[in-house]
């Protein structure tokens, strides 16, 4: 049972990302790093589409979802990724976006999120282009 996580360290180390001169830049990098340690950056916008496509009508009417609908859902994400990208994504990408997902939008611990947050964060993370991001996040707002 004993899996062994085989994890990149970071191209940067935080204090060096403090470093960087300008605001904007140190944000991005920051961002990158948030996006390869939670393995985002190998998922691009149309997994993510057809999962939330998926998930949507299944919520509930105030548009929340649970921690365990939210796992679920990272797991067929990354499941799908895994097709697509084989050997490249870890077992840890669920684990470790839920993890961050849930700092983000669920400080008080109630055990659910709003599933447009969710949304907008995993297709900001997400691995394509800046262009086609903004598409998305126009979508997300006609859903």
């Amino acid at each position: 049972m004993g899996s062994s996580l085989n994890i990149t360290l970071p191209f940067f180390a935080p204090e060096a990302l403090n470093q960087v001169q300008h605001a904007v830049y140190r944000t991005a990098l920051k961002l990158r790093e948030v996006q390869k340690l939670c393995q985002l950056h190998l998922v691009d916008l149309s997994l993510i589409g057809d999962i939330l496509k998926r998930r949507w009508p299944q919520l509930e009417a105030n548009g929340m979802c649970s921690v365990q609908e939210l796992a679920d859902m990272l797991k067929l994400l990354f499941n799908a990724a895994r097709r697509e990208e084989p050997g490249q994504v870890e077992s840890v990408g669920p684990q470790l976006t839920l993890n961050l997902l849930l700092n983000m939008f669920d400080r008080n611990r109630t055990g659910s999120i709003q599933f447009r947050s969710v949304a907008a964060a995993l297709v900001t993370l997400s691995a394509d282009k800046l262009s086609t991001k903004y598409r998305g996040e126009n979508h997300l707002t006609s859903l």
